[in-house]
């Protein structure tokens, strides 16, 4: 299935008569938002995880090129070096099977604020190294996900605000359009560096953004590019709905306000548990769901049918769960290196040295095999 799927995006992609709009009629959009960010004539419209192509659309290709599923480029091109897992068996041999790609330095690490720890969803690290970044004046911005009042799923915003960053705190799971925000960051003036945290599809585009003359402006202001491993992909309006009518709560997406919030009981042991979905109706009524239960309903394809990353290999730092209250966080440039350490250094992170004999189980757990299949089939199509 993963080879159909792969050989049929691609064929989608070199077709001159295509819109963005045929990539997320086929459940392959990974809600990036590289397609709107470069559209030269504002014709892609974003409804809410609903992504439409009026009539002003010239079929000028961008927006294929740009998108993130679009993998020609990495498989092409030198970004293809950052590919390498060689370094991995200086660390743990019996990872060699996890794509870590090529990195610098791997740590365990769970944040040492109270504050910070109430609302992130695993170890902390990622808001903890956000928050140092933001408190030790590394950057004017940081470009994060919230929910906004009168929208169903996550919106990226720009803040330098740690409050307003706390709240930004732990993972989504949903679809969130984090990279067009980048053109309001490009034109503002007051604003001569951010950091954004992203996943592994995003990152990509970033870099695809980086080495395009014509779209480089647009992300000159970012000055570290954080990603968090995805595994299983976002699901579409479509698996709310299928998961809504399996809990026989009748009742149409557009009407529910979604929100975000941790409810913990004792039976939750899984991070994913306690990050909760909360739906209320129109009636007033509420429903209590994780993301983790939308996403065991999907039974089509989605945007992790065809992407090859798993740990994000086109950022600074990566980050992912190594249990249920630290984190494995994985440096690929001097700079995302720079930062961890600083991290460390102000208090804001522990550094637990090695990882403990379950930790490595979870790690390899979560990790093995993940987008082995799509790469090495990329690999085949690309590289002979």
């Amino acid at each position: 299935m993963t080879k159909e799927l792969i050989q049929f995006a691609l064929h989608e992609f070199e077709k001159q008569e295509n819109s963005i709009q045929k990539i997320y009629e086929n459940r392959l959009c990974s809600f990036c938002g590289a397609c709107i960010l470069v559209c030269p004539v504002d014709a892609i419209e974003y409804h809410d995880t609903q992504i439409v192509v009026n009539d002003l659309c010239t079929k000028c290709g961008d927006c294929l090129v740009i998108c993130s599923q679009n993998q020609k480029e990495r498989y092409q091109t030198k970004l293809f070096q950052k590919e390498s897992n060689k370094k991995i068996n200086q660390y743990f041999s019996k990872f060699k099977s996890i794509p870590f790609g090529f990195f610098n330095n791997l740590y365990n690490c769970k944040t040492t604020k109270k504050d910070i720890r109430d609302h992130a969803m695993v170890g902390g690290a990622t808001l903890a190294i956000l928050s140092c970044t933001l408190k030790e004046k590394e950057v004017d911005k940081i470009i994060a996900t919230e929910f906004i009042e009168n929208k169903q799923f996550p919106t990226a915003v720009s803040t330098n605000s740690y409050d307003r960053l706390l709240k930004s705190g732990g993972s989504k799971y949903l679809p969130t359009m984090s990279l067009e925000i980048l053109k309001e960051i490009s034109q503002d003036e007051k604003i001569n560096s951010c950091i954004i945290t992203t996943l592994p599809c995003q990152a990509y585009v970033i870099e695809k953004l980086r080495n395009q003359k014509e779209t480089e402006d647009l992300v000159k202001k970012i000055k570290y590019v954080i990603t968090l491993l995805c595994g299983s992909g976002l699901p579409t309006r479509e698996d709310v709905e299928v998961f809504l009518k399996k809990k026989k709560i009748e009742t149409n997406p557009n009407d529910l306000e979604i929100h975000r919030e941790r409810r913990k009981k004792l039976w939750r042991i899984n991070p994913q548990h306690e990050e909760r979905y909360i739906y209320k109706s129109e009636d007033g009524r509420e429903y209590d769901f994780s993301s983790k239960q939308i996403l065991r309903t999907r039974k089509k394809p989605n945007c992790s049918s065809i992407c090859p990353d798993y740990t994000g290999i086109h950022s600074d730092i990566s980050i992912g769960g190594s249990s249920i209250s630290r984190n494995l966080i994985i440096t690929r440039t001097e700079k995302g290196e720079e930062l961890v350490k600083e991290a460390i250094s102000k208090g804001y992170l522990k550094d637990l040295k090695k990882f403990n004999f379950l930790e490595r189980i979870i790690i390899k757990f979560m990790g093995n095999n993940k987008r082995k299949i799509n790469r090495e089939y990329y690999k085949k199509l690309f590289r002979n």
